[in-house]
């Protein structure tokens, strides 16, 4: 006799077939590993530079590891890409400074400036320490960095501080000179000849930005003069004389901006030439005898020895 099936019975029946059947089904549509790569790539690039910078965010938090390997794949700006910033953070600054009208006799104060330009500036002397990073001999990832680039980058980063120096508050110009004490860097040597109004401004290019840049020029310098002078490596004569046009142009005889308008650009200035001197001492033998007296410097010691910081 048959017997009628449960309800019961057959309500779990068929839970359990449909359960099967899902189980079939997700077997059955499953992707293959390199498809599922595949779709998240897509999906990547799907994505806008915030979603993107949020996700990558998300996946270093805590994770060490994950974020140097990330920053070693990272490839290196490139110097049109690096100039394009610095004219956005020159034009923030800009645009932070608020204008005197032509018609009122009362000037803007200095403390209101510095107040409405403190943000950018910090951003600028954040932008310049992950800049530093990758274009400075000493710290470059990898050593990959060649000398002609990081000469470009800290040209190009020098003179846009100069210009970004003249449109804030400064102390008022008098003839400035520094006397350079043997093997004194070119920072220390900038920050001792400051005059007390200046150490004592709110000015984060004078206190932050330009005393890293010329950490930078004095690694430069430094790790030229050992390449050259210690490893033997040669730079043609063109290439020095270019990298010396390009320092006597920040220094104090240059007019490529005009005169200078403040107490710290004019030891900015003096300070590079000393590191056109120094520049002189390593390389200048380089652009044979017919060309030195073109440099028109005095004859200075070598630079000490250090170690190799040109790879």
């Amino acid at each position: 006799m048959d017997i009628p099936a449960s309800p019961t019975l057959t309500k779990r029946r068929r839970a359990s077939s449909g359960r099967a059947g899902d189980e079939t089904h997700g077997r059955s549509i499953r992707a293959p590993r390199k498809t599922q790569s595949a779709e998240v790539g897509k999906l990547l690039a799907s994505l806008d530079k915030p979603a993107l910078l949020s996700l990558l965010h998300e996946l270093m938090q805590g994770n060490e590891e994950l974020t140097e390997r990330i920053y070693t794949l990272l490839p290196t700006p490139s110097l049109e890409s690096v100039e394009h910033a610095l004219d956005a953070a020159e034009a923030k600054v800009r645009a932070a400074i608020p204008l005197a009208s032509a018609n009122s006799a009362v000037p803007i104060r200095d403390q209101y400036i510095w107040s409405r330009v403190r943000t950018s500036l910090a951003e600028l002397a954040s932008e310049m320490t992950s800049y530093s990073s990758v274009f400075s001999l000493r710290h470059a990832r990898n050593g990959t960095v060649h000398p002609a680039t990081a000469f470009t980058f800290l040209h190009l980063a020098t003179m846009r501080m100069i210009r970004i120096l003249r449109l804030l508050p400064h102390t008022d110009f008098a003839p400035q000179s520094v006397s350079r004490k043997d093997h004194e860097r070119l920072e220390m040597l900038f920050v001792h000849a400051l005059p007390d109004a200046a150490k004592h401004s709110p000015n984060t290019v004078v206190h932050t930005i330009l005393p890293a840049l010329l950490r930078d020029w004095d690694d430069w310098l430094r790790a030229m003069d050992h390449g050259v002078n210690q490893e033997g490596r040669m730079y043609g004569q063109e290439v020095v004389t270019s990298w010396e046009r390009g320092v006597a142009s920040l220094g104090t005889t240059s007019t490529t901006l005009g005169a200078s308008r403040s107490v710290e650009e004019q030891l900015l200035r003096a300070t590079m030439d000393q590191a056109l001197q120094q520049m002189h001492a390593a390389l200048g033998w380089l652009t044979g005898p017919a060309h030195r007296p073109a440099w028109s410097l005095a004859h200075t010691h070598p630079m000490e020895e250090v170690g190799s910081l040109c790879h």
